[in-house]
């Protein structure tokens, strides 16, 4: 016996319209056991109508080669291509690694790949990139970085103070112009325990 659903039947124009265009979307980490063709096979039967896609950083970059693809804008838009083939937008991409980690190497390779994803996103005309803020030391000499949740004793006020003006705010800076020079026109910053933002 068939399981009947309660309550109205809607349409999908007419779910649109009634959360003011609210897309069924999920984030391709959760799928990391899956090949980027089953993954899409996968949520296309969800009914999902957009991703975001990983490019590195802490989930890795399991369904987006993003060297391949930036160095052939022809291997770019048929990596899009299999999205659009089955009604599902690449909505952003993501970069969820740490650009301001005390670790000069751990830093860099974020920065890298904020990099190489501003210049896929723009191959692709997404304009929103989504990663973390990232986390500084609490000083210059720190090794790892130092999560300030609270302003007081005093010296945290201090330490709180150098990273947001010696890191956080030049790095970001930067990394905003940058985008903004390759038509991106968003970072969105997703709100995560261990990272200032």
């Amino acid at each position: 016996m068939k399981k009947q659903r309660k309550g109205p039947e809607i349409d999908r124009r007419q779910f649109l319209a009634a959360t003011g265009g609210l897309l069924a979307a999920s984030v391709d980490p959760v799928y990391e056991h899956l090949s980027l063709d089953a993954m899409l096979d996968k949520v296309t039967a969800l009914g999902l109508e957009a991703m975001e896609i990983g490019t590195g950083g802490y989930p890795n970059n399991i369904h987006c080669p993003l060297d391949d693809l930036i160095a052939d804008r022809s291997k770019a838009k048929a990596w899009q291509k299999k999205f659009e083939d089955r009604g599902i937008r690449v909505a952003t991409l993501s970069c969820h690694g740490n650009p301001i980690h005390p670790d000069p190497k751990h830093a860099q390779k974020d920065i890298d790949t904020f990099r190489k994803t501003v210049l896929l996103a723009e191959m692709l005309d997404v304009k929103v990139i989504v990663g973390f803020s990232g986390c500084p030391g609490g000083t210059p000499q720190d090794a790892q970085p130092n999560w300030i949740t609270y302003r007081w004793p005093p010296e945290y006020a201090q330490m709180q103070d150098w990273q947001w003006k010696e890191k956080v705010v030049p790095y970001w800076k930067e990394a905003a112009k940058y985008a903004r020079d390759h038509g991106i026109k968003r970072l969105a910053f997703e709100m995560h325990p261990n990272f200032v933002v």
